[in-house]
């Protein structure tokens, strides 16, 4: 289907049926973005070698936060999706971002950058 022939058939269909599709659509994106996000998270999960929702202040456990938050948000997800998962705020998420975004700009080998190219190194191998 082309998208006008989308868009009649979507005005074809009555206003209340609209919403429920709007609704259940909206359901269906984001249940893909959490497995999306999750397949990431379990991919970070082996890279450090252990669970990464241990709730640490441990700096392996903030720099893989800290990947997960930059990476995810170059794939398009916003900071409340990303923070559902690794349970923290969208707050939280958006200061990892930064943090990790200033390292990646500057091209700082801190232990975070170590962990971003094993990381995507990982993604690579498994074609992710």
């Amino acid at each position: 289907m082309t998208e006008i022939e989308i868009v009649k058939a979507y005005m074809n269909i009555p206003p209340v049926r609209r919403k429920e599709l709007m609704k259940h659509l909206k359901t269906i994106d984001e249940l893909q973005a959490s497995s999306t996000i999750l397949r990431y998270v379990s991919e970070m999960n082996v890279v450090i070698g252990c669970p990464i929702d241990v709730h640490s202040r441990e700096q392996i456990f903030i720099d893989a936060r800290m990947v997960l938050s930059y990476v995810l948000t170059k794939k398009g997800y916003s900071n409340r999706q990303i923070g559902e998962v690794l349970m923290k705020d969208h707050s939280t998420i958006n200061h990892l971002k930064q943090t990790m975004s200033f390292d990646v700009e500057h091209k700082f080998k801190t232990s975070a950058m170590l962990l971003l190219e094993q990381f995507e190194n990982r993604l690579k191998e498994y074609g992710i």
